[in-house]
C-alpha cells in the first residue's frame, strides 16, 4: 500500500494542434500528486492545459481543481 499522495500520477495536459482541428492530449506520470500539480501550474504560461490528474487510488482532479489549486500556489508566491 502507497502511502496518502504516494504512488503514480498521471497528468493529462492539453496542447493546442497544430496539423488537425483537435487538440493534442499528452500525459505525464508522478510519483506523487503534489510534484504533478506544481508540473502542471508551470505548464499554464505555454497554452498548455492541465485538464486531469489521476491517482493511483482512483482518486482524481478536474481542470478546475488544478486551477483553484494553481491560483492557491500562485497567491503563496
Amino acid at each position: 500500500m502507497t502511502a496518502s499522495g504516494q504512488g503514480k500520477w498521471k497528468l493529462s495536459i492539453q496542447s493546442p494542434s497544430t496539423d488537425t482541428s483537435e487538440p493534442d492530449i499528452g500525459y505525464s506520470f508522478f510519483g506523487s500528486r503534489e510534484v504533478a500539480l506544481k508540473f502542471a501550474c508551470q505548464r499554464r504560461p505555454s497554452g498548455r492545459r492541465a485538464i486531469r490528474i489521476e491517482g493511483p487510488n482512483g482518486e482524481s482532479m478536474d481542470e478546475a481543481e488544478i486551477l483553484e489549486w494553481c491560483a492557491a500556489l500562485q497567491s503563496k508566491e
